[in-house]
Formats: C-alpha cells, sequence, structure tokens
C-alpha cells in the first residue's frame, strides 16, 4: 500500500502546474525533497523530489512558496492563482529563475532584456560582459575600450592598451608595447629594444623579450637595452 500510495504522489508530481508536497520544518528530508501525500487526508510516506518549499497545510493545493533558488535547466516559480509552483517558460534566465508574472529574475551572463522583458542575446559592439537590465547597454568592455556614460565601449586613445573616462577626457591606463605612460599619454619609447618607458621616454623600464628566430636578444643596463647577437 505503501509503494502504491508513493507512485501516485511521484506520478502526479510529474504533472503541469507541479504539485505540492508538505514539508514540515521537523523534517530530516534532503533539500529540494519534501514528505509526500496522496491526498489531504493521508500520512506521508516518504521523501520524494520535488520543488515546493514550504506550504500551509499537507495538500497540494495550498503551496506556500516555491524553491528559491532553483536549478538552471528546472525553473520553477509561484503562481498565487494557481497555488502551485509552475515550470518557468522563459529562457535564458540565471539560477534565481522566474518572478510570479514568469519572467526571469535576472538574465544569464551574456544576456540582456529586450523591450518585453525577455532575456536575449547582448547586442553591444566591443563588449565583454552584457547589461544583464537592457540588451543594447555594455557593462564591461573588451581590452582597449572604455564603457561611456551611455552604456557603449569606444575605443581608448592610439596607443593606449587600457583606459579609462575621466569627467572631461580620457586616460590611459596602460600603453602598447614600445611605449610609455608620460605626463598621463602613451608617449614612443626613445630607447632601442625598449617594451615599456613609463614616465620617461629616453628611460627604459622592460626591454622587448627574445622570442625563437631572433637575430639577437636586449638586456635592460640603466635605463637601456644592451642588445646581444644570439
Amino acid at each position: 500500500m505503501k509503494l502504491l500510495i508513493l507512485a501516485l504522489c511521484l506520478t502526479a508530481a510529474a504533472a503541469a502546474p507541479v504539485p505540492a508536497h508538505y514539508k514540515p520544518a521537523a523534517t530530516l528530508c534532503a533539500d529540494r525533497q519534501c514528505l509526500c501525500y496522496a491526498s489531504r487526508w493521508n500520512t506521508p510516506v516518504d521523501c520524494a523530489t520535488c520543488q515546493c518549499k514550504a506550504c500551509v497545510a499537507p495538500n497540494r493545493a495550498h503551496v506556500e512558496e516555491c524553491n528559491t533558488t532553483p536549478q538552471p535547466a528546472d525553473p520553477f516559480f509561484y503562481n498565487a492563482t494557481a497555488k502551485a509552483c509552475v515550470r518557468c517558460a522563459a529562457q535564458n534566465c540565471d539560477i534565481n529563475g522566474c518572478n510570479s508574472l514568469g519572467k526571469c529574475n535576472r538574465c544569464a551572463e551574456g544576456f540582456g532584456r529586450d523591450a518585453t522583458g525577455a532575456c536575449v542575446v547582448g547586442t553591444a559592439a566591443n563588449c565583454a560582459m552584457v547589461s544583464s537590465r537592457n540588451a543594447t547597454l555594455c557593462a564591461r568592455c573588451n581590452e582597449g575600450f572604455y564603457l561611456s556614460r551611455a552604456g557603449q565601449c569606444v575605443a581608448c586613445p592610439a596607443g593606449c592598451a587600457a583606459c579609462r573616462p575621466t569627467w572631461n577626457s580620457v586616460a590611459c591606463l596602460a600603453c602598447a608595447p614600445g611605449q610609455g605612460l608620460v605626463n598621463g599619454a602613451c608617449t614612443p619609447c626613445t630607447v632601442q629594444g625598449c617594451a615599456s618607458c613609463n614616465g620617461n621616454a629616453a628611460k627604459c623600464q622592460k626591454c622587448v623579450e627574445y622570442t625563437a628566430g631572433d637575430a639577437s636578444f636586449y638586456v635592460l643596463n640603466n635605463g637601456t637595452c644592451t642588445a646581444f647577437a644570439m
């Protein structure tokens, strides 16, 4: 009889909307499991996987709360009308699933909201991370670009490998190889074989590294790069 009741409950749990399982605070069931009831008058028969976190009575029609962090591939949300945990039809949600309207609480990484509130692929150019609030805006730009106030990625000034906007201009943070940051701007190094000359274009801080096939290699010596033939 016990096996029959459990089978009926597990069969019902596969339907949509998903029926609740009663989970009293003192239960020893594991996370994402509840004591399973076949009907209001039955006693709990076993622990079974479900989406219900709590309910006000041992009855499938009295769900109080759904799991707040469902698995990404198994998103459910609480439907107040049905009083049940309903599978979310929205696509590209993160692990926080859906709200009571069936929309994503938050978009997964790489997706942002369109005009309808759906999570779609971001459209901002040169973007490393799209804004989850708006698919047309960027939250973080690719290397060599900075994020404008309009949420778009703009190329750094010539010679800048990384930069950031200031209140009235753009400041370089790092320069491309062969240049140095001098007075806030990237300036070509005047020392032969120099890779970096921050602060003084005529004083090298790092020489060009040797790569296979080079005719010579450079050694840093008091701000200059001395060449040695291979």
